[in-house]
């Protein structure tokens, strides 16, 4: 569940993809919260995707833990510049 203000300041395709995160199951709550905590410390909103995806892996790195070869792809590809194999 996210607050009005945390819908408000991460916006809905951000949180589509917190979701898709945590469905893919590498994005566990507490790494999900401190997200969450992170991208609400920029100001303005709704926040930016791109953000999004370098708060994730500040997140990750911040951890010592590194992400899934297919989430990395999610994380650094533009999705039309991807290939399809």
């Amino acid at each position: 569940m996210y607050s009005v203000q945390e819908q408000e300041h991460l916006g809905s395709e951000s949180i589509g993809f917190i979701s898709f995160l945590e469905s893919a199951g590498v994005l566990p709550p507490p790494m999900r919260e401190m997200v969450i905590d992170r991208a609400s410390a920029i100001s303005g909103g709704p926040l930016d995707l791109e953000d999004l995806k370098i708060i994730v892996l500040m997140v990750f790195w911040s951890l010592g833990e590194e992400p899934d070869a297919l989430i990395l792809d999610e994380l650094f590809v533009a999705p039309e510049e991807r290939l399809i194999h």
